[in-house]
């Protein structure tokens, strides 16, 4: 356990970065920002902030002998330039870098004999026509990286709708629209090895259309 009075790197300083600060300062715990933007929010509520960009090695270094611990508050970081952080970043690198992908995230949770929804990953227009053709309609389109809050998907209904994102897989998104709910599971894991799971909820998101990825939604359990 992180005795309360330590500091608390935080990479990034978004919202998200603003409420972790925020919560670990009603725990006893001082939170350092590393933000590379003039005046980012979580910078106000935090006791330290350090402006530099994320691939800055150096700043990062320096960062990192100022916490005690560190994270991140959004994985579309640069993996590699936060390994100086070394075993102070939770979670670490390799876990950085699976996230950023939804592919190898699916295919890593596969691995460990968990189970995901049905799904494949399209690189062209007949990769999306095999995928539907294999898995049925309707199907969720998402790109492989850099979505998020539902941006970077989108639904196929039908096989035109197949062929209208599939051709625009690498081209600019459409308006977002709302598409549908889906069940995060989240766990966690201690420095020791414990682990502890959270109760399923649900999600809302919104759509655009670029993908690189495809599954079919689990139903919800009554």
């Amino acid at each position: 356990m992180i005795p309360p009075g330590s500091t608390i790197g935080i990479v990034g300083g978004g919202q998200l970065g603003r409420m972790l600060a925020m919560a670990s300062a009603q725990l006893g715990y001082r939170c350092h920002i590393l933000d590379p933007h003039d005046r980012p929010c979580a910078a106000d509520v935090a006791a330290e902030f350090t402006r530099a960009a994320y691939d800055d090695r150096s700043a990062l270094e320096a960062f990192g002998a100022r916490v005690d611990v560190a994270t991140y508050e959004f994985e579309n970081l640069p993996v590699g330039p936060l390994g100086v952080l070394a075993d102070k970043l939770h979670p670490g690198v390799k876990s950085l870098a699976v996230a950023q992908d939804r592919a190898e995230e699916k295919s890593f949770i596969e691995g460990t004999g968990a189970r995901v929804a049905p799904w494949r990953s399209v690189t062209s227009l007949d990769d999306v026509a095999r995928a539907v053709a294999e898995l049925g309609v309707p199907i969720v389109l998402k790109t492989r990286r850099y979505g998020y809050d539902g941006k970077g998907q989108a639904w196929i209904r039908s096989s035109g709708d197949a062929e209208g994102h599939g051709r625009q897989s690498a081209g600019s998104p459409r308006s977002p629209r709302p598409v549908s709910t889906s069940p995060p599971n989240f766990r966690s894991s201690s420095r020791d090895g414990r682990t502890a799971a959270q109760p399923s909820g649900t999600a809302r998101t919104t759509s655009t259309a670029k993908a690189s990825s495809a599954r079919r939604p689990f139903p919800l359990p009554p």
